[in-house]
């Protein structure tokens, strides 16, 4: 096994350095990125009712930082689902 020869899975060794101070947008998005409608093949958007429940769960209760938290998600919604786009194109 690769974990036993201490060699890191291609994915683990590409994984992104998260600043402390953004780690929970980036876990904020892995938990909500399976609450999300399938459409024409292809994954759509995150929904909002998913972040507002989520934000109650975390206890995200002041409207800056639910603003903070919706922008931040939509924005890393649409880069991940312009990127399973590319990866769908490749498969054709």
């Amino acid at each position: 096994m690769a974990e036993e020869e201490g060699i890191l899975p291609a994915a683990l060794e590409a994984q992104p350095d998260i600043p402390e101070h953004l780690s929970f947008f980036w876990d904020a998005f892995w938990a909500l990125n399976g609450d999300r409608p399938l459409g024409f093949g292809l994954p759509g958007p995150i929904l909002w009712a998913s972040i507002d429940r989520f934000a109650d769960r975390a206890g995200v209760l002041d409207g800056d930082q639910f603003g903070r938290l919706v922008r931040f998600i939509r924005v890393m919604d649409g880069e991940w689902r312009t990127y399973m786009a590319e990866q769908m194109k490749q498969k054709d």
